[in-house]
């Protein structure tokens, strides 16, 4: 008995498969495919996502009656795209492209009459004075020191740090060879007398050889002391806010070579100042 045409054997051109658009049935499939399609038969993932279903890929009309497409005919749930195509989780951002702090610089002033001042070898003292001296005069060594609140926090990094003093009246005596150095102390008081000024114990200290000529009203610093204040705040007992004590000393000056810069006593513009950059 030859097959019949059963009325639901016909694709309806209006009717598309519940395929994604990348997935799509090739318009080359001609009429001589077998009777049947098995339900099994999918769609390979290969199938290029540019393809598209025709309206013309239906059934031709012209086809035997000897064929007959089973209603069960569907489109396997199989072509689906690969997994493959995912964005790979190495694309994320690395933790190490934070950024990094940026350093902070400050000026800390000597702020009070006595906490700048000068001793002699000969135990004169003086911290009431428009001047400090340091250096060497008629053979007698000046002893300078300067006494500054500084707003720094526990082992912060140093990276650069200058006393900034200025001239409080013309100096050019040759040559004037002192080393600069901080007060190895954690919250140092005033010193009260010659005697307390140097029994104070010391940092490392840095050199500061054959200075310049000075003028007066002209602004002078020393070299840079961030090594030594690096060891300041590195210790123990060291608190943001706690005084620090520079100590200027002779170290091998001749002739009557001295520098006298002024006092915060001789004016607010004359106050002695630390310029330090450091980061957190």
């Amino acid at each position: 008995m030859s097959p019949s045409r059963s009325p639901s054997a016909s694709v309806s051109p209006s009717v598309s498969p519940s395929v994604s658009p990348s997935a799509s049935v090739s318009p080359s499939v001609s009429p001589s495919v077998s009777p049947s399609v098995s339900p099994s038969a999918s769609v390979s993932p290969s199938v290029s996502p540019s393809a598209s279903i025709s309206p013309s890929a239906s059934i031709s009309p012209s086809a035997s009656e000897s064929f007959s497409i089973s209603p069960s005919a569907s489109i396997s749930p199989s072509s689906s795209v690969s997994p493959s195509a995912s964005i790979s989780p190495s694309a994320s951002i690395s933790p190490s492209a934070s950024a990094s702090p940026s350093p902070v610089s400050i000026e800390a002033f000597v702020a009070a009459n006595d906490d700048d001042g000068y001793g002699l070898s000969s135990s004169v003292f003086n911290n009431s004075g428009n001047e400090v001296y340091f250096g060497i005069e008629s053979g007698i060594t000046y002893r300078g020191f300067f006494r500054i609140r500084l707003p720094i926090n526990k082992d912060s990094t140093i990276i650069s740090c200058k006393l900034s003093m200025r001239c409080r009246g013309n100096a050019s005596g040759t040559t004037c060879n002192v080393k600069v150095y901080f007060e190895a102390a954690d919250n140092p008081t005033v010193p009260s007398n010659y005697s307390d000024l140097i029994s104070r114990p010391l940092s490392t200290g840095i050199a500061w050889n054959n200075v310049d000529a000075w003028i007066v009203g002209n602004w002078y610093d020393t070299p840079d002391l961030s090594s030594d204040l690096q060891v300041i705040v590195n210790r123990t007992g060291w608190e943001n806010n706690n005084y620090i004590i520079v100590h200027i000393l002779d170290n091998g000056s001749t002739g009557n070579a001295y520098r006298n810069p002024g006092t915060y006593n001789y004016g607010y513009s004359y106050q002695a100042k630390l310029v330090v950059s450091y980061s957190a």
